[in-house]
């Protein structure tokens, strides 16, 4: 990369393959979680990341670019993970523990490029490269609301006769 457009750009489809693929993973956790609460938390982590996709074809069409992710190997280890998990677990509260786990993982992989593209963000308008609608880009990636990451462990120690370890 030669220039902070390049780097914004580049930061953005990583983002933008890591919220896709979340799309795509979500609802498998939640179909093969046995907590309901679990399930609940990934289909409301599901329509927000629904949400930021939206967010982020906005801003990619705000800069005269293709919304288009790459690749990255990262968030698919993480997915991966997540369905050995499932493949492999066979105790409902062990795999919603190791479920959990891996959407932690998943979660923390995007707020690292958010936190990314947000400095990218700051240092692409400190160039010559300043959109009109800088301000509204801004907003709208900024603001959006996030599974906060101490969200599931708890709801993994409920199971069939079994109560929450702070009870």
């Amino acid at each position: 990369m030669r220039s902070m457009e390049e780097l914004f750009y580049a930061l953005l489809q990583d983002v933008y393959f890591a919220e896709k693929q979340l799309v795509k993973t979500l609802p498998k956790l939640a179909k093969n979680s046995a907590n309901e609460k679990l399930q609940e938390a990934f289909i409301n982590h599901y329509d927000e990341t629904e949400e930021q996709v939206a967010r982020l074809e906005k801003v990619f069409e705000a800069i005269g670019k293709r919304a288009r992710g790459k690749t990255s190997d990262a968030i698919l280890g993480i997915v991966a993970e997540g369905q050995k998990v499932i493949d492999e677990v066979d105790d409902e509260v062990l795999r919603d523990a190791g479920i959990i786990a891996a959407a932690q993982a998943a979660e923390h992989y995007e707020i690292a490029l958010r936190a990314a593209q947000r400095e990218g963000r700051r240092g692409l308008m400190a160039s010559t490269y300043i959109l009109p609608s800088r301000a509204r880009i801004k907003t709208t990636t900024r603001t959006v609301p996030s599974t906060p990451p101490g969200a599931y462990p708890q709801l993994a120690l409920v199971g069939p006769g079994r109560q929450r370890a702070n009870e």
